[in-house]
């Protein structure tokens, strides 16, 4: 059951970063293909994976949410700053219009994808 819950909530992170791709203005074709990789199709492969219990894809979601525990938020940054869904709290001052934010949604899911892994682990031996 609980592959099954993590499985729908990285659907779900999936479908809605396939809206905010399709439907926000990014910056070139470059920031599209990044941002479809990251927020659409990391999600949806560790969706499947998850429901599933497939190892890779956990680990693959994992260095997802790893990756997005901390963001800088920068006009000039590359990487889109948005997140399909985040509970974001600034870790610096935003007084110049940039700094970072520390996301517990994505800490929460890394924990949650570890303690699967872990469990899945403990299984085969």
């Amino acid at each position: 059951m609980k592959y099954k819950i993590i499985s729908l909530i990285l659907a779900c992170y999936g479908v809605i970063g396939l809206s905010i791709v399709l439907f926000t203005e990014l910056a070139s074709p470059m920031v599209y293909v990044i941002a479809t990789s990251l927020y659409v199709l990391i999600p949806t492969y560790g969706a499947w994976g998850v429901w599933h219990q497939k190892r890779i894809a956990l680990i693959t979601s994992m260095l997802l949410f790893i990756s997005q525990s901390i963001r800088l938020v920068d006009k000039h940054s590359i990487m889109p700053h948005i997140s399909p869904i985040t509970v974001s709290f600034p870790i610096t001052d935003f007084s110049q219009g940039s700094g970072y934010l520390i996301d517990c949604f994505a800490i929460a899911m890394f924990y949650s994808l570890a303690w699967l892994l872990k469990e899945q682990t403990n299984k085969k031996h």
